[in-house]
């Protein structure tokens, strides 16, 4: 029968005495990011070791999508699409993230793929802050909701893909805050 992490006080721990097995997913959107001497992976890795050592539960397996869009479907990815395979029939029901953000940047790829994953049986944890998606409240929806809003704007808004976006940007917020005049100097 599969195990999961057992929910107590808004957060996930394995039952005294059971070893609860998890997988790790880590992603990076930019292929700057990735590779030696860059931390994202590095980082995510060490958050989802910390929580899974906190809460009693032991990693079996890892999955990384190294320079892949937060916006892209889950299923599509390939790292992820090699997790989904891999705990299809092994028992392994939970997955742990460093962050929301880290398994979506995408408002709507974030909440079909959360309800995908429950519509197996799987257990999605952000090890930076666990009942988001433990919690079934509308409250704990709402929130969760509106931080992958959140997370959709600030890839959007505060990321432009072009540089001169940046210049814009500030100018805009310069004038929203009356201090008019030139913030950020011209990337070109």
């Amino acid at each position: 029968m599969p195990q999961t992490l057992a929910r107590k006080e808004n957060t996930v721990v394995a039952d005294k005495g059971k070893r609860v097995e998890v997988v790790g997913y880590m992603r990076t959107s930019s292929a700057t990011n990735v590779g030696d001497g860059k931390d994202s992976e590095a980082r995510q890795r060490k958050a989802i070791e910390g929580y899974a050592q906190a809460s009693g539960a032991v990693i079996v397996d890892w999955f990384y999508d190294a320079a892949v869009s937060g916006a892209d479907p889950i299923e599509v990815r390939p790292g992820f699409a090699e997790l989904l395979a891999r705990i299809a029939d092994n028992g392994v029901r939970t997955i742990i993230v460093e962050t929301a953000n880290r398994f979506a940047r995408d408002l709507m790829v974030q909440e079909v793929g959360y309800a995908m994953l429950r519509s197996l049986g799987v257990t999605l944890v952000a090890a930076d802050s666990p009942s988001s998606f433990l919690d079934d409240g509308p409250t704990s929806n709402l929130i969760r909701q509106i931080l992958g809003a959140v997370s959709e704007f600030d890839k959007a808004w505060l990321r432009p893909s072009h540089p001169n976006d940046f210049n814009h940007t500030f100018q805009w917020l310069a004038e929203l805050t009356g201090k008019a005049g030139r913030v950020v100097p011209s990337s070109t």
